[in-house]
């Protein structure tokens, strides 16, 4: 070897620990072995320690009885080792089961504090070894070299000491596709279903007491861009607003329920909001189809009076309906067609000189209208 200095030891896996020069199995706190160019070195020993193991049982309390965990990374077990010098517990292992059972291997000889984190964030607390809600307060554990030990087995203590926490609201996506403006959009409305270990053992949720509410929000076609609330409503429906032409809707359901923890969930969004079905009205008059044909007779008095006769046939027969008169843009009368099918409109005090007139039959329900113009010069 090179002269210089060295750090050693035997890193093994299994049945015995990685230990280092000046017994430790620290790598970083292992001795300096000083090497000199021709200088033999002897008497540098390191014992080997057995590993010790240490296993146990999580569980979780529901409906009372004790009942495991099933679900993969669903809690960790975490072990800490009491440094000798420092008094201080340090990280030296974690166990991250896929049942309830867990085993923690390749311990050293020491005193440890055990861990155990919550399978559900927010439902359960930590729980520390001896059912200690702390590191400070938990309860010593020494393993000895090459021991194989058994924890106790550990309750998860329940964030409400009930498991009907477990039950919690849910919302299908909503109905309507693609919804139209105008038109009403609806989920199946909220519920309250057990949750996970819960759901297992085919636990019921307490639907009497519940309710909820929805708010209904716009969504622009950027997934991005700002959420707007344009409703809020105790019914699992809403009426699709003009404002939500072209962008997209989603419903927030909010569940309130004394028998447990309050609950919420969000849809997805709709596809594109379309524009409202264009549909006949009921009051729409029909298409007339008959044609008409309009005789206008002009008489001019004195005093600057103006006599119209008018006569309307469709079919050569007379026609029904109302005759109006313009004079330029504007209308100065409107007169119903006798059963013979004529009218006289009778004007008076009109404006001096030439004027153009425009006789208009309004037409009917089964004949077009039609219109002459006509002018006609007043006398004093």
């Amino acid at each position: 070897m090179p002269e210089g200095r060295y750090k050693g030891g035997f890193n093994t896996t299994g049945k015995y620990l990685s230990r280092y020069f000046g017994d430790t199995d620290d790598a970083e706190s292992a001795k300096e072995i000083l090497v000199r160019e021709g200088q033999p070195l002897t008497g540098i020993d390191v014992k080997l320690l057995k590993s010790a193991t240490v296993s146990g049982t999580v569980s979780t309390p529901v409906d009372g009885p004790i009942y495991e965990l099933d679900y993969q990374g669903s809690f960790d077990v975490v072990a800490f080792r009491q440094d000798p010098d420092t008094a201080e517990f340090e990280l030296a292992g974690v166990a991250r089961p896929e049942t309830g059972d867990f085993t923690i291997s390749d311990l050293s000889p020491g005193t440890y504090r055990f861990e155990f984190r919550a399978p559900y964030p927010g439902f359960y607390r930590a729980v520390f070894s001896g059912g200690a809600s702390s590191l400070e307060d938990a309860e010593d554990v020494v393993i000895t070299e090459g021991q194989q030990l058994r924890l106790p087995a550990v309750l998860m203590d329940s964030l409400s000491g009930d498991w009907r926490n477990f039950c919690d609201t849910t919302l299908m996506r909503i109905s309507t596709t693609p919804p139209r403006v105008g038109e009403t959009i609806s989920t199946s409305g909220g519920m309250w279903v057990p949750f996970s270990d819960a759901k297992e053992r085919r636990l019921e949720c307490n639907l009497e007491n519940a309710s909820y509410t929805y708010r209904w929000s716009i969504v622009g076609q950027d997934q991005y861009e700002t959420e707007r609330v344009f409703a809020e409503t105790t019914a699992p429906s809403v009426t699709v607003p003009p404002e939500a032409l072209g962008k997209h809707i989603r419903v927030n359901v909010i569940g309130e329920n004394p028998d447990y923890d309050f609950g919420t969930f969000t849809s997805d969004t709709t596809t594109d909001v379309t524009a409202p079905a264009l549909t006949p009205r009921a009051d729409s008059p029909k298409v007339a189809k008959q044609t008409s044909t309009l005789g206008v007779k002009t008489k001019a008095k004195k005093k600057r009076k103006v006599e119209f006769a008018v006569a309307v046939k469709s079919n050569k027969k007379a026609a029904s309906g109302q005759v109006a008169v313009y004079r330029g843009t504007q209308k100065v009368k409107t007169v119903k067609l006798k059963k013979s099918g004529k009218a006289t409109v009778k004007l008076s005090k009109q404006p001096k000189g030439s004027q153009t007139y425009t006789i208009r039959y309004l037409g009917s329900a089964k004949t077009k209208p039609a219109a002459k113009n006509v002018r006609v010069r007043t006398k004093k």
